[in-house]
């Protein structure tokens, strides 16, 4: 349970049981998911280029995003998860129990590449010792990590 700031009512959050083994699969899925949208941007741009004779060589800049692209606009849409994280019945809920919004998923997907790769993923260690298993990031972001199977609003 957590306290909901706004009615200091204790909500009841979906369990957290099991998803940090789900969120490492769902991110192998994720990075089949993120090669994929990444060489579709990434000839796009070419094609682009090709047509423009160069003019727009700038966009290439959108391929290296790709993969926090990819996280926040789908953790900002109606499931709150990733495709890999549908996969695996996880996503992420704040802690009143309410989807993300677009501002918490750019944080949490640009906190999650920046912190990675800064820390050469060593701060992916916090999960193991915090509460309901939060990484840095998520906690930064205001977020949970949420089972979805059995709920019906997560579909």
């Amino acid at each position: 349970m957590s306290l909901n700031p706004r009615s200091r009512q204790f909500i009841s959050l979906p369990t957290t049981t099991g998803v940090l083994t789900r969120r490492v699969v769902a991110y192998v899925f994720d990075l089949l998911f993120i090669a994929l949208f990444g060489g579709m941007l990434f000839w796009a741009v070419v094609v682009l280029n090709l047509f423009t004779f160069g003019l727009l060589h700038g966009l290439f800049a959108f391929v290296a995003l790709a993969p926090m692209l990819y996280a926040t606009l789908t953790v900002a849409g109606r499931h709150g998860a990733t495709w890999g994280m549908r996969m695996m019945a996880i996503g992420y809920r704040t802690e009143d129990g309410s989807l993300p919004s677009r501002a918490q998923a750019f944080a949490v997907s640009f906190l999650f590449y920046f912190t990675f790769w800064v820390t050469g993923g060593l701060i992916l260690l916090v999960a193991l010792l915090s509460s309901r298993h939060r990484t840095l990031h998520d906690i930064l972001a205001g977020l949970v990590m949420v089972r979805t199977d059995g709920l019906a609003w997560a579909a």
